[in-house]
């Protein structure tokens, strides 16, 4: 035993029996038809897996949902989400100091698509998914990535940890509870990535013709809501080269003093052969009374074939 932990293993009637731990650990699904594997059997052959056990589900994970089943009805929270600077219209449940909301509004809002199978859930930035409604607690895959947003089902629903799901996607979420606000601000693929095989690359470096020409900011008082500031703007892009799809543009906000003080992209898609396109941007809320904000834009897209 060496090479296990001793939180990875016990023994049962003279057998050694991997834990949970030793199978999170590990990273995916064996296909053996574990007793503790928290991967929902996902490479066990169909007609095996009808024979097994239902997975063990994480201990916080059921702490998760007697939380969220106590609570009962969503009510009216405080904290007021926003998900790519617009108000999420879904419910929303307070656990603690967490935000759980349904996973499959939050990726709606966000502008996702998903897939759903007998085996898991396959989230895209974009795209033309048949975007289910999500009633079943099965792994997750985030661009071929797994991921693990604390969560489960509640009253039908599955339900995640807004921080988790942004920290899962490479995005940017930020609670101010003196404002009564979070914003989890929309995932982009980053730099040299690959989607479905294709490697994600940035306007005007290699492998790419497209470029980008202009981008028109201005920060000004919101119509909204006059005590804040609002940064909105477009870019101009122009697609030198043959079609390319997977067009994003990213806009980090920068306060005065370099500081990442806020994330989001607006998604394009595809950009055909010597098109020039005007991109509105979504418009962002200093929240956080940022001083000195500047953007700062870049274009990725996935690799022309």
């Amino acid at each position: 035993m060496a090479n296990l932990a001793e939180d990875e293993f016990y023994f049962e009637n003279g057998l050694l029996v991997l834990t949970e731990l030793f199978h999170l650990r590990r990273g995916a699904c064996c296909g053996s038809g574990c007793r503790h594997c928290p991967y929902h059997h996902q490479k066990v052959p169909p007609e095996r897996r009808a024979d097994l056990a239902p997975p063990r589900p994480y201990f916080a994970a059921l702490l998760v949902l007697l939380l969220l089943a106590l609570l009962g009805p969503a009510q009216a929270d405080s904290i007021e989400l926003f998900v790519r600077n617009r108000p999420f219209e879904g419910p929303v449940r307070t656990v603690g100091s967490e935000l759980y909301a349904p996973l499959d509004d939050l990726l709606r809002a966000l502008g996702c698509s998903w897939e759903q199978d007998e085996a898991a859930i396959s989230i895209r930035l974009g795209g033309n998914g048949s975007n289910p409604r999500l009633v079943e607690s099965l792994p997750i895959f985030f661009e071929g990535r797994q991921i693990d947003p604390r969560g489960g089902m509640v009253q039908g629903r599955l339900y995640v940890s807004v921080s988790e799901l942004a920290r899962a996607v490479n995005s940017d979420y930020r609670l101010n509870r003196q404002l009564g606000t979070a914003d989890f601000y929309a995932p982009t693929a980053p730099p040299g990535a690959s989607t479905a095989g294709r490697p994600v690359v940035k306007a005007g470096g290699q492998g790419s013709r497209v470029e980008l020409l202009r981008v028109s900011f201005a920060l000004a008082s919101d119509v909204a809501r006059p005590d804040l500031q609002s940064l909105r703007g477009y870019a101009l892009i122009k697609n030198g080269g043959p079609t390319v799809e997977g067009v994003t543009v990213t806009v980090e906000v920068l306060d005065g003093a370099g500081t990442v003080v806020g994330r989001y992209g607006e998604k394009v898609g595809r950009l055909e052969a010597g098109q020039t396109l005007s991109v509105q941007l979504p418009t962002w809320l200093n929240f956080n009374r940022a001083e000195g904000v500047k953007p700062r834009v870049e274009v990725l897209h996935l690799r022309a074939q």
